[in-house]
């Protein structure tokens, strides 16, 4: 089975602020917004002015580059870290980022604070500083995935803090500042965010007999089998002569 690696087209960070947890965490749109920068906030934290901030990943991948007929079987989306100064650890969770804008906008955080479920997690407990760490995708994600696939569409993803899904304020044990964030890299050769796909390639035209019947793959990779006449079976544009067991195209 082929495994295809891709960078993705466009990663960033949506960011917001408020003196009141609450409303930073249900904004409707963000503060600021990043696009390509060379490395992505991720978490929330305090600081006793009072200030909350929040940061919000977005990722999207070029999957329509791949063939709209191929089946997804597994997929690793990997981060390389940059810096860990989490006071306390957190879920890095891939959500659902099918809302995001082609180049990412202040509305975009608003639109992440309804994705909740889970499209593959990681602790950044042991987060690596050296290497790239692997978040394998649930099978949530994977038919996200591969409904992008299908259709020939890009994929995006949003990632979020396990503790703003949660909606948990920063822990405080009256200290004048608390952090629950990470950043990785971005737009760093060799350390940008990668999904790692692998697939079936599908095999549409293919086709054979067995017996009395003539077995063919379709455009989804499903094999279908149908009834053979003893002389010739038409399926699109193969012709299959019974008989001598041969394949026209």
């Amino acid at each position: 089975m082929p495994i295809i690696e891709i960078d993705a087209t466009n990663w960033g960070e949506l960011f917001k602020d408020d003196a009141v947890y609450a409303t930073a965490q249900g904004a409707a749109s963000g503060d600021s917004v990043s696009n390509n920068d060379t490395e992505i906030y991720l978490g929330q934290g305090y600081v006793d002015t009072p200030l909350y901030s929040l940061w919000r990943g977005a990722l999207i991948f070029p999957v329509q580059l791949l063939p709209p007929g191929a089946t997804v079987i597994s997929a690793i989306l990997s981060i390389w870290g940059k810096t860990d100064d989490s006071d306390t650890d957190f879920n890095i969770t891939i959500v659902n980022g099918s809302d995001l804008a082609d180049s990412f906008v202040l509305a975009d955080y608003g639109d992440l604070l309804d994705e909740v479920a889970d499209y593959g997690a990681l602790t950044t407990l042991g987060l690596s500083l050296t290497g790239y760490n692997d978040i394998t995708l649930t099978a949530a994600g994977i038919a996200a995935l591969q409904t992008a696939v299908t259709a020939g569409n890009k994929i995006r993803f949003g990632v979020r803090s396990s503790r703003d899904i949660s909606v948990t304020t920063p822990k405080l044990d009256g200290e004048a500042t608390y952090d629950e964030s990470i950043v990785f890299h971005g737009d760093v050769t060799g350390k940008k965010p990668k999904l790692t796909i692998t697939l079936n390639e599908p095999r549409k035209g293919q086709a054979w007999i067995e017996g009395a019947y003539f077995h063919f793959f379709d455009e989804y990779n499903t094999e279908e089998v149908l009834a053979a006449a003893n002389s010739i079976v038409s399926n699109e544009s193969e012709i299959v002569c019974h008989e001598d067991n041969v394949v026209y195209d």
